[in-house]
């Protein structure tokens, strides 16, 4: 796989074509890269080799002349250290699978019935001459297929979108035709994806928590817990003549009476304005007769 050599001046369309074009490029020259410090209209990555000069960067232009999209190229510097290139074995990290998917995009239509996974996988080490795993295969066959069932739909509908809006804006549609037409809208199995991807993501990090625990240790939501319980259990004490019941008293003037064997409880709050109440009737009662 070829990819022209950036420089400074070079312009996208967009900042996505951007982030598309940096991608290939890494990939087909097997390093990674790292971003730091970017937002809505700007990219800044570097190399993460250790002492690597390599430096990009790029913004949107804003200019009275511009549509605000287009994104230039300011700073470059193209040089690598011998130590952050990879060999012919190396399998580059920023070949994801949405990456493989929108590569191997036509190929996999035109044989979508008969395309397997592991197909792709040499298919993409032919053309782009870049190893990914089976796990990243097998989510871009997911996405391919995806793509390839609701594109033909989605493009119709759009077209239909810019033909109603043209009737009462047509700045909305020039807009709405430099941007990606797979961004306008997103499929919910897309979203049931993602979901499932966070899931497996905690199991694996409660199994992983779980090896290093011991049989005694519990996780830290419950030490949280125990201690907040430790915490208001101070202004509590109890009393018990037998096991199985006991009669708890609070600070607060409460009092409990606990049956473990009948799994049952009764509560009794004595207050000193109902003591000094009753403490006045009996008096006002005794002198009255």
């Amino acid at each position: 796989m070829e990819v022209e050599e950036p420089y400074v001046g070079m312009e996208w369309s967009t900042l996505k074509s951007c982030r598309a074009y940096l991608r290939s490029y890494a990939i087909a020259n097997r390093f990674v890269y790292k971003g730091s410090k970017n937002d809505g209209n700007k990219i800044r990555v570097k190399c993460r080799g250790n002492e690597c000069i390599w430096l990009f960067y790029a913004r949107v232009i804003k200019s009275k002349k511009n549509d605000g999209f287009t994104t230039r190229c300011n700073k470059y510097e193209g040089q690598h250290s011998g130590k952050c290139r990879g060999d012919s074995k190396f399998k580059n990290r920023l070949a994801y699978a949405i990456w493989v998917a929108e590569k191997m995009l036509d190929t996999v239509r035109t044989h979508h019935k008969t395309y397997k996974a592991r197909m792709i996988k040499a298919d993409v080490w032919n053309k782009f001459g870049v190893k990914i795993s089976y796990y990243t295969t097998w989510h871009a066959k997911k996405k391919v297929m995806e793509l390839v069932n609701a594109r033909a739909n989605r493009l119709s509908d759009c077209n239909k979108i810019l033909t109603d809006l043209g009737k009462h804006d047509k700045n909305a549609v020039d807009w709405l035709k430099k941007r990606d037409v797979t961004t306008w809208d997103k499929p919910g199995c897309t979203f049931m994806e993602d979901l499932d991807l966070m899931l497996m993501t905690l199991m694996r990090k409660r199994r992983a928590m779980a090896m290093e625990l011991d049989i005694n240790d519990v996780v830290p939501r419950v030490e949280a817990i125990h201690a907040k319980q430790e915490k208001y259990i101070q202004h509590y004490t109890y009393r018990s003549a037998i096991d199985t019941q006991f009669t708890v008293f609070s600070s607060h003037g409460s009092r409990w009476l606990v049956n473990l064997d009948r799994q049952e409880f009764q509560i009794f709050f004595w207050s000193f304005t109902v003591l000094l109440m009753e403490f006045l009737n009996l008096l006002a009662a005794a002198v009255n007769t």
